[in-house]
This record gives C-alpha cells, structure tokens and sequence, in this order.
C-alpha cells in the first residue's frame, strides 16, 4: 500500500484534470494499491469533469473569480463541521422525506 495515499489521489485528480486522455490502467491501479476504492476513483472523476463544466460555463459567460477572502469564508464552514455531508445535512433531511 502507498504510503501517502492522499498524494497519490490527489495526484490521478491532477492527471484527470490535465488531459484526460492520457490516463491509462496503470493510474487507476495506483489509486486502488494506495488504499483507495474503485467508487472513489468514480467519484474523483466525475467531480474533475463537473467543475471543469461549471469552470467552462462562468468563464463563457463572463462570470470573475470570487475574492479570495470569500473562496475562504465558503471552505471555512464546511471545514469546521466536519465536511460537505454535514453542512447539508438539512437538505439530504428533507429531500430524505
């Protein structure tokens, strides 16, 4: 097992968002041989290509990069609760009824 298995999906993240192409067996292979699932290599996947979209999107309609200290105040919360799970607790409640 990969002894930094945050850096090795962090960097198949890095892969995927640089040129998608290029990725072959072998970089899903480290993934899964740093202790990662084969779900969590979906779910890193999915959410390059999604912000990549959403990136395509503002950017084709002008939209500017936030502030930094507002891109930090956003991180913040979630941060402190524990991750995105929690901050949308209420929300999963209610669409869970």
């Amino acid at each position: 097992m990969n002894r930094d298995p945050l850096g090795a999906l962090l960097s198949f993240a890095l892969k995927v968002n640089a040129d998608a192409s290029s990725m072959n067996p072998g970089d899903i292979t480290g993934v899964l041989n740093a202790g990662w699932s084969e779900q969590t290599v979906e779910d890193v996947v999915a959410l390059v290509a999604i912000q990549k979209l959403y990136n395509t999107i503002a950017s084709g309609l002008g939209f500017k990069a936030l502030p930094a200290e507002i891109c930090e105040q956003i991180g913040r919360e979630p941060a402190e609760k524990g991750g995105y799970v929690e901050s949308f607790r209420a929300y999963i409640q209610v669409a869970g009824k």
